[in-house]
């Protein structure tokens, strides 16, 4: 058996910022095309209105260029006009090539009334925004075309030379208002969780919603969601409550019955539902190994929004057979360090390292630490990998043995002694018994 490193980011600033441009993306047009319309034959406001939203009624961008310089706002419809919530400033220049450029100097955050506070290159803020959504760089090249109407912005965000990729055509209307109909106002899922602790036959579920406006209360809010495992087996309409202490909805007792399916079980669907009005989200994700979810909303006259792809960790937990015999792989924190980790644990077979047969968070003795019940087989060869739900680093040692009530464990004061692992051709073997 060996153990690897992976990595995951958390950081909301880059979800918002990859929603804001998948948001308004019209579609890859497939080829490398360059035009002659340059900026200044398409100065003025341009706007681009989102059929759905995550957690506000409507949302819409904003696009103001002028001959050599542009403004970009994500904005959402709040007290019957249209508040800013996120912005791009920058220039418009010409390579050596005459191609045009585009590039960013500014990007700001809104307060509660809706003023943009703006960071420059100098900041953090900025540098994570851009090393996120911009590949790092400043400046890149930007195509216009204008066709009834409609401007298309194709923008080489990852410098490739092509506007192949997601994210990368963007389109834009005069319209400032949109004709999609009805209202409604929804919570916004942020994070999900599936545990198997003692047993199979109780499942905990739990989520993180943002509430985004003031006037709802939880009261006002109904979470559902479903439970799928690998071999297809479902358990739907799970009823969510809030937990005033936690912050947070949960069920943490909900009864899987007696003879749960062996296997791997994720969340596969969410609904939220303002019961005030009738409307709701609902996202769904039909696989373990995925990054996101798709979205939906139905507005208060039940009209139906476009889908879309919500980066979002997949709540996941393996259900494993008592009558096995079962292995424990436990995580924790070792005697001497200043950051406490949160382990996530995968397991893999030794014919596939992309996709996990085992997954564990927060399962182990420690509060933050993975433990993972699975029946390894004699004879064959498996792959561990070990991220850090938050991306902080911290120390982490790791044992495997058939104990599972947790005799007092001998913490080493050093790191992860099988580092460097960070691929399965660099695994460490690790023993049974040993930590």
């Amino acid at each position: 058996m060996g153990a690897l490193n992976f990595c995951k980011t958390r950081l909301m600033v880059l979800i918002v910022f990859l929603l804001f441009f998948s948001s308004c993306n019209g579609g890859s047009s497939g080829d490398s095309k360059k035009t002659d319309i340059s900026p200044e034959k398409v100065e003025g406001k341009w706007y681009s209105h989102l059929e759905y939203q995550l957690g506000f009624r409507q949302i819409r961008f904003e696009f103001i260029v002028d001959a050599n310089s542009f403004e970009l706002y994500l904005q959402s419809f709040f007290d019957n006009k249209y508040k800013n919530r996120i912005g791009i400033k920058g220039d418009f220049t010409e390579n050596e090539s005459r191609e045009d450029i585009l590039e960013v100097r500014e990007i700001g955050f809104a307060d509660n009334s809706g003023s943009i506070v703006w960071f420059n290159s100098s900041a953090q803020e900025f540098e994570e925004v851009l090393k996120g959504m911009w590949g790092g760089k400043l400046d890149h090249v930007v195509a216009f075309s204008l066709s009834d109407s409609v401007l298309t912005a194709e923008i080489d965000m990852n410098a490739d030379g092509d506007y192949k990729d997601e994210y990368e055509t963007l389109t834009f209307s005069k319209n400032e208002n949109s004709d999609f109909s009805g209202g409604g106002k929804y919570p916004a899922v942020d994070y999900s969780s599936i545990g198997f602790h003692s047993d199979t036959s109780t499942a905990a579920l739990t989520m993180g919603v943002e509430m985004d406006f003031p006037e709802l209360t939880t009261t006002d809010i109904s979470i559902f969601a479903d439970l799928t495992n690998i071999n297809g087996d479902q358990k739907v309409d799970i009823a969510l409550a809030y937990n005033a202490e936690r912050e947070e909805w949960i069920n943490h007792n909900y009864d899987m019955g007696s003879d749960t399916p062996e296997g791997l079980w994720w969340v596969s669907r969410i609904k939220a539902v303002n019961n005030t009005d009738n409307s709701s989200i609902e996202m769904v994700c039909d696989s373990p190994y995925k990054k996101y979810f798709t979205a939906e909303i139905t507005t208060s006259d039940q009209t139906k929004g476009e889908n879309i792809k919500v980066d979002m960790k997949v709540g996941q937990d393996y259900a494993w057979d008592d009558q096995k015999t079962l292995y424990y792989i436990e995580t924790f924190e070792n005697a001497s360090q200043d950051i406490i980790p949160d382990p996530v644990v995968k397991l893999f077979n030794e014919n596939d390292t992309e996709k996990w047969i085992a997954f564990n968070d927060d399962g182990g003795r420690d509060a933050l630490g993975a433990g993972l019940r699975y029946p390894l087989e004699s004879g064959k060869t498996y792959y561990l990998a070990i991220e850090d739900y938050h991306e902080k680093g911290g120390a982490y040692s790791i044992k495997i043995s058939s104990d599972f009530n947790g005799s007092s464990i001998n913490r080493p004061a050093n790191p992860d002694k099988y580092e460097p692992d960070d691929s399965p051709d660099k695994a460490s073997v690790i023993v049974p018994d040993e930590v």
